[in-house]
């Protein structure tokens, strides 16, 4: 009889902890950098383009930047066949950050040249 109850009792608990946990996850504050991942990779498609069109960045600058970008989407697709897990995603999200940084200096290189002045 025991062993039937305890089942029970744990599916019960977790019936009631699940809504308070995931509640919990949702309603933490995120960064002020965070985006949706779609909203992000759209952004960084647009941002590889607009270098490339406007002669920001070479072709080579374009072809990195993008093999990297593929490697980023295909990254995204494997963690999300096994569901998307707080950790992936902040990993995600790190990995977007420093395309982003890398996307910016590769497309505006004078802007790193002056800060670099100011602080010699």
């Amino acid at each position: 009889m025991i062993r039937t109850l305890l089942p029970l009792a744990l599916a019960a608990g977790l019936a009631v902890a699940a809504p308070a946990m995931a509640q919990t996850v949702t309603t933490q504050s995120a960064p002020a950098s965070w985006k949706p991942l779609p909203e992000r990779a759209s952004h960084v498609g647009e941002e590889i383009a607009d270098g490339v069109a406007t002669g920001a960045l070479s072709d080579a600058q374009a072809h990195g930047l993008r093999d990297q970008f593929k490697g980023l989407l295909n990254l995204e697709d494997q963690y999300a066949k096994s569901g998307l897990t707080p950790a992936q995603l902040q990993d995600l999200q790190a990995r977007y950050d420093t395309l982003e940084a890398r996307i910016q200096v590769e497309t505006h290189p004078a802007s790193i040249e002056s800060r670099r002045e100011r602080t010699d």
